[in-house]
Protein backbone atom coordinates (compact mmCIF):
# COMPACT_ATOMS: atom_id res chain seq x y z
CA UNK A 1 0.00 0.00 0.00
CA UNK A 2 2.60 2.57 0.86
CA UNK A 3 4.91 1.85 -2.01
CA UNK A 4 2.38 4.26 -4.22
CA UNK A 5 2.91 6.92 -1.46
CA UNK A 6 5.23 9.81 -2.42
CA UNK A 7 6.78 11.93 0.38
CA UNK A 8 8.70 15.15 0.18
CA UNK A 9 10.89 15.85 2.77
CA UNK A 10 12.33 19.53 2.82
CA UNK A 11 14.95 20.26 5.66
CA UNK A 12 17.92 22.28 5.75
CA UNK A 13 19.63 19.17 7.82
CA UNK A 14 20.64 16.37 5.93
CA UNK A 15 21.68 13.73 8.14
CA UNK A 16 18.39 14.15 9.48
CA UNK A 17 16.28 14.34 6.16
CA UNK A 18 18.34 10.56 5.47
CA UNK A 19 17.34 9.53 8.50
CA UNK A 20 13.76 10.17 8.04
CA UNK A 21 14.44 9.06 4.08
CA UNK A 22 15.33 5.45 5.50
CA UNK A 23 12.99 4.87 8.06
CA UNK A 24 10.53 6.09 5.27
CA UNK A 25 12.11 3.82 2.65
CA UNK A 26 12.00 0.86 5.14
CA UNK A 27 8.34 1.14 5.28
CA UNK A 28 7.49 1.14 1.41
CA UNK A 29 7.60 5.24 0.59
CA UNK A 30 8.78 6.75 -2.32
CA UNK A 31 11.21 9.66 -0.87
CA UNK A 32 11.96 12.85 -2.66
CA UNK A 33 14.45 15.30 -0.55
CA UNK A 34 15.15 19.39 -0.85
CA UNK A 35 17.17 21.17 1.02
CA UNK A 36 15.73 24.69 1.10
CA UNK A 37 12.41 25.72 0.36
CA UNK A 38 12.39 26.89 -2.76
CA UNK A 39 13.80 23.44 -4.03
CA UNK A 40 10.94 22.20 -1.72
CA UNK A 41 8.38 24.31 -3.24
CA UNK A 42 9.04 23.59 -6.87
CA UNK A 43 9.58 19.81 -6.27
CA UNK A 44 6.12 20.07 -4.71
CA UNK A 45 4.36 21.33 -7.72
CA UNK A 46 5.98 19.42 -10.37
CA UNK A 47 6.51 16.25 -9.15
CA UNK A 48 3.46 16.21 -6.52
CA UNK A 49 4.16 13.92 -3.45
CA UNK A 50 1.04 13.00 -1.49
CA UNK A 51 2.48 14.23 1.54
CA UNK A 52 5.26 17.15 2.48
CA UNK A 53 7.32 17.24 5.84
CA UNK A 54 8.26 20.27 5.91
CA UNK A 55 11.03 22.31 8.28
CA UNK A 56 10.11 26.06 9.28
CA UNK A 57 13.73 27.33 9.02
CA UNK A 58 14.68 27.02 5.43
CA UNK A 59 17.30 28.53 3.24
CA UNK A 60 15.80 31.24 0.25
CA UNK A 61 12.02 30.59 1.44
CA UNK A 62 10.47 29.48 4.89
CA UNK A 63 8.56 26.36 5.24
CA UNK A 64 5.68 28.90 6.33
CA UNK A 65 6.39 31.03 2.88
CA UNK A 66 6.14 27.63 1.08
CA UNK A 67 3.05 26.54 2.96
CA UNK A 68 1.51 29.65 2.12
CA UNK A 69 2.38 29.69 -1.63
CA UNK A 70 1.48 25.53 -2.02
CA UNK A 71 -2.21 26.98 -0.19
CA UNK A 72 -2.52 29.38 -2.51
CA UNK A 73 -1.07 27.76 -5.69
CA UNK A 74 -3.81 25.26 -7.21
CA UNK A 75 -6.40 22.57 -5.91
CA UNK A 76 -3.10 20.22 -5.84
CA UNK A 77 -1.87 22.61 -3.16
CA UNK A 78 -4.79 22.71 -1.19
CA UNK A 79 -5.04 19.51 -0.36
CA UNK A 80 -1.66 18.33 -0.04
CA UNK A 81 -1.04 16.78 3.80
CA UNK A 82 1.70 18.74 4.81
CA UNK A 83 3.53 18.09 8.22
CA UNK A 84 5.72 20.88 9.69
CA UNK A 85 8.18 19.22 11.43
CA UNK A 86 10.52 21.95 13.38
CA UNK A 87 12.13 23.05 16.43
CA UNK A 88 10.36 25.83 16.80
CA UNK A 89 7.72 25.09 20.02
CA UNK A 90 6.56 28.45 20.94
CA UNK A 91 2.22 28.05 20.68
CA UNK A 92 2.67 31.35 18.25
CA UNK A 93 4.83 29.09 15.86
CA UNK A 94 2.22 26.62 16.33
CA UNK A 95 -0.25 28.93 15.48
CA UNK A 96 1.67 30.62 12.38
CA UNK A 97 2.21 27.20 11.24
CA UNK A 98 -1.65 26.56 11.10
CA UNK A 99 -2.51 29.14 9.88
CA UNK A 100 -0.17 29.03 6.99
CA UNK A 101 -1.76 25.80 6.15
CA UNK A 102 0.06 23.09 7.89
CA UNK A 103 -1.99 20.22 8.73
CA UNK A 104 -0.35 18.69 11.60
CA UNK A 105 2.95 20.01 13.61
CA UNK A 106 5.29 18.12 15.46
CA UNK A 107 8.35 18.98 17.05
CA UNK A 108 11.97 18.32 16.64
CA UNK A 109 13.30 16.09 18.43
CA UNK A 110 10.98 13.82 17.97
CA UNK A 111 10.36 9.78 17.65
CA UNK A 112 10.73 8.03 14.36
CA UNK A 113 7.81 6.29 15.51
CA UNK A 114 5.12 8.87 16.32
CA UNK A 115 6.51 10.59 12.92
CA UNK A 116 5.58 7.37 10.82
CA UNK A 117 2.32 7.16 12.68
CA UNK A 118 1.20 10.68 12.33
CA UNK A 119 2.26 10.72 8.81
CA UNK A 120 -0.42 7.24 7.96
CA UNK A 121 -3.18 8.77 9.73
CA UNK A 122 -2.47 11.81 7.17
CA UNK A 123 -2.30 9.36 4.18
CA UNK A 124 -6.07 7.69 5.36
CA UNK A 125 -8.08 10.72 6.07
Amino acid sequence: MNSQKTILIVDDEPLLVETIAFNLENKGFAVLKAFDGESGLAQALELKPHLMILDVMLPHLSGWDVCRTLRAASTYGKSLPILMLTARGEARDKEKSMAAGATDYLLKPFSMQELIQRIQTLLTN
